[in-house]
């Protein structure tokens, strides 16, 4: 009888270190001496999806991968070597101007800012610095959820400052 509970107890831990991994906690996965978890070519994705073109990019400055697996929160802060506001008005793109934002873009805003609380990303824009007028949002997709309240509930959203030629990317379900 005691042997089958210690397999059972010995099991069990087995078996919760494992999932471990499921939950929302966040990882370490540093893998250089600035704390990058991505390299340019992990992120050409977010300057293509804003039709800006990947051969822009300069340095990956911060990126962040939770473990989540259902509800997660990843971001990039990409430095470009170049970008104005014309390469955003010319990019067959809906690039929205932070401090004009209105219906599905005020949405993914508010949204980045929920999932933000958690200080996980300090690096990324504040809620005032995405709705500055030197900051530039990209809706990619929002997905909204809910009957009597719709509410948006996952986003992959754009932010780019071409005064700092930064390019932010925030991908988020909560």
């Amino acid at each position: 009888m005691n042997t089958i509970l210690l397999y059972l107890v010995l099991g069990g831990c087995i078996v919760y270190s494992s999932m471990s991994d499921l939950d929302n906690r966040p990882k370490d996965k540093v893998i250089s001496p600035k704390g990058k978890v991505a390299n340019t070519k992990d992120v050409r994705f977010v300057l293509n999806w804003g039709n800006l073109g990947a051969d822009r990019i300069e340095e990956v400055v911060h990126s962040y991968k939770s473990g989540g697996f259902q509800d997660y929160l990843n971001g990039h802060a990409i430095r470009v070597s170049h970008l104005d506001v014309s390469d955003l008005a010319n990019s067959g793109r809906d690039w929205h101007r932070g401090d004009e934002l209105s219906g599905v873009a005020k949405d993914a805003v508010d949204f980045v800012a929920l999932c933000l609380t958690s200080q996980e990303m300090p690096w990324f824009p504040t809620i005032d610095e995405m709705r500055s007028p030197t900051m530039y949002v990209y809706v990619w997709k929002i997905v909204f959820v809910g009957v009597d309240k719709i509410r948006p509930n996952a986003a992959d959203v754009i932010f780019a400052n071409p005064d700092t030629k930064m390019v932010y990317y925030l991908s988020g379900k909560i």
